[in-house]
């Protein structure tokens, strides 16, 4: 469900478990926020489709689950020092 829009209640709540006790759990196992390592996934899945895919920068930002092509831009450019066309375009050459 990494592509669709999800709170971290909604993942407690599919855990059975408190806001607060599954936030800490998700940190002591994986060392990162329950919304970085979500954020960190859907850039990984966006790198790919950069690489691999022929789409648009707004298609490509819809199916990784962001809200915003500017949202997506920022985050993407946050982890890979690149924004997201010229990511596409070194990858191609």
């Amino acid at each position: 469900h990494i592509r669709e829009s999800i709170t971290v209640e909604e993942l407690a709540a599919c855990a059975h478990m408190s806001k607060y006790h599954f936030c800490r759990q998700f940190k002591k196992v994986t060392d990162t926020t329950v919304m970085k390592y979500i954020l960190k996934t859907r850039i990984v899945m966006a790198k790919n489709m950069l690489l691999n895919d022929n789409l648009s920068i707004t298609e490509i930002s819809n199916r990784c689950g962001f809200s915003s092509v500017s949202y997506f831009s920022r985050v993407f450019k946050e982890e890979t020092g690149s924004n997201p066309l010229n990511y596409k375009k070194e990858g191609k050459i």
